[in-house]
């Protein structure tokens, strides 16, 4: 494919903009801009860099408190359910198999997959009904 008049076109508007833009930049209003733009993107820069610093401990507090809130739901079942242990270690003891020759990875997932509905199948009217 050639250069054709549309692109020829495309290219002279560019470079007149980046022109114009030169000139404009060059006046006090267009130093006033630049400078409001490197001062607003070191602060934008400060505070990924904060944020970045201070990820880590915002992570392990999310995580923390997940786990104290997954204890007190787990806590609750036991009260409200005390069989629910059981049905619990029931319906995941089966997920442990040995691996068989001629075994995927993905058979196996389908099955554990297959094993875990009908057990929450079974148990969902126990639970929630």
């Amino acid at each position: 494919m050639g250069v054709t008049s549309k692109h020829l076109a495309t290219f002279i508007l560019g470079a007149a903009a980046g022109i114009a833009l030169n000139k404009y930049l060059q006046t006090e209003e267009g130093e006033k801009l630049m400078e409001t733009l490197k001062t607003k993107g070191n602060e934008l820069k400060d505070e990924a860099e904060s944020a970045i610093e201070k990820a880590p401990e915002y992570f392990e507090d999310l995580k923390t408190g997940a786990s104290e809130k997954m204890n007190e739901v787990m806590q609750s079942l036991k009260e409200k359910y005390p069989e629910a242990e059981k049905m619990i270690s029931d319906l995941f003891s089966g997920l442990i198999k040995p691996k068989k020759p001629g075994y995927t990875g993905s058979l196996i997932f389908l099955n554990n997959l297959k094993f875990l509905l009908s057990g929450i199948y079974k148990w969902s009217d126990v639970l929630f009904f």
